[in-house]
């Protein structure tokens, strides 16, 4: 019992700190550039986001790039055209057990529980739910989510001075608008372990979100809409 503990042969399990990180690194980059003549204006504005969650399996994750350009032109001494350009595109990435079950699994598990049946490492233990884990924050033993979003935005718009009417003013403008969703998922039931002591022998279970179906599920859900303004 507790003399296994103070010799090492047993040692407790601390469930937040398994495949967990202290901290989560975010790195964010800003390119802006502008300018213009008398004739042409411009504004183009690059950002760049990665944030890295807590697992140091490096499965849990997020980036986002985004453009928007505005240029404007002076065609004439009357007519002027505007062009507006917004792109965006966004991954999230993380294994098919949500987070919340990583948490459960911190708060509520025994730490006189191992990780591990008879603390070898070949043998992720049997626990409450299948929440061991070592399984579910890593995508390549129990599966993964990814979501994806893009987007468009495009703006243009010509403004003609009348010259026979002082400030009066005559326009026409276009706009395009796309927008796309891509969620993709990967469920793949693992094997979790108790070990007799008796018959010194490992007694596997099968954990899988699906009902006890022993083959990997794969989803994929896909939407988009256009919208065009003239």
């Amino acid at each position: 019992a507790i003399d296994d503990y103070r010799s090492g042969r047993k040692t407790g399990t601390e469930w937040w700190k398994i495949n967990s990180d202290f901290y989560a690194p975010v790195q964010n980059h800003n390119v802006q550039v502008s300018g213009g003549t008398e004739v042409v204006d411009y504004f183009v504005n690059f950002v760049y986001m990665d944030q890295q969650g807590l697992y140091t399996t490096g499965d849990l994750n997020y980036n986002q790039y985004e453009l928007t350009t505005n240029i404007g032109t002076k065609i004439t001494q009357n007519l002027r055209a505007d062009f507006n350009i917004f792109g965006l595109t966004s991954e999230k990435n993380s294994p098919y057990n949500d987070v919340t079950n990583f948490w459960k699994a911190a708060w509520t598990f025994r730490p006189t529980t191992p990780a591990y049946a008879n603390y070898d490492p070949k043998y992720m233990q049997n626990v409450e739910q299948g929440y061991n884990p070592p399984a579910i924050t890593d995508s390549e033993i129990s599966g993964f989510r990814k979501n994806a979003e893009r987007k468009v935005q495009v703006k243009g718009s010509l403004t003609w001075d009348v010259p026979w009417v002082e400030g009066l003013q005559a326009g026409a403008s276009y706009a395009y608008d796309y927008n796309m969703w891509e969620n993709k998922s990967l469920q793949k039931p693992y094997m979790l372990y108790d070990y007799d002591l008796n018959n010194d022998e490992y007694i596997s279970s099968m954990y899988s979100p699906l009902d006890g179906q022993e083959s990997s599920s794969v989803r994929r859900d896909f939407s988009s809409e256009t919208h065009t303004l003239m």
